[in-house]
């Protein structure tokens, strides 16, 4: 069965959620106290505005708000709108 580029969509996003969520459980078992993330150049850049809200919000990292708008800029290059949204 030939799929459609949504459902192509839909199972790779499917796969980052479960490498990402493989990554956490990993992190949280460990009992690391912070998270270092390296920036590869291969984050989407949905990937970067969720990042940037996380560092903005403080969700599982520690609270900095110049790495926010490190990732927020990211996100901004490449072309992701939300993003102005919220720095707006």
């Amino acid at each position: 069965m030939k799929q459609t580029p949504v459902q192509r969509a839909e199972i790779t996003t499917s796969k980052r959620m479960f490498s990402s969520i493989a990554i956490l459980f990993l992190f949280l078992m460990c009992g690391c106290n912070s998270l270092v993330v390296a920036d590869d150049g291969q984050d989407s850049a949905e990937e970067q505005y969720h990042l940037g809200n996380r560092y903005f919000t403080g969700q599982g990292v520690k609270q900095d708000y110049r790495e926010a708008v490190y990732w927020y800029t990211k996100a901004a290059e490449q072309g992701f709108s939300e993003v102005l949204l919220k720095v707006s």
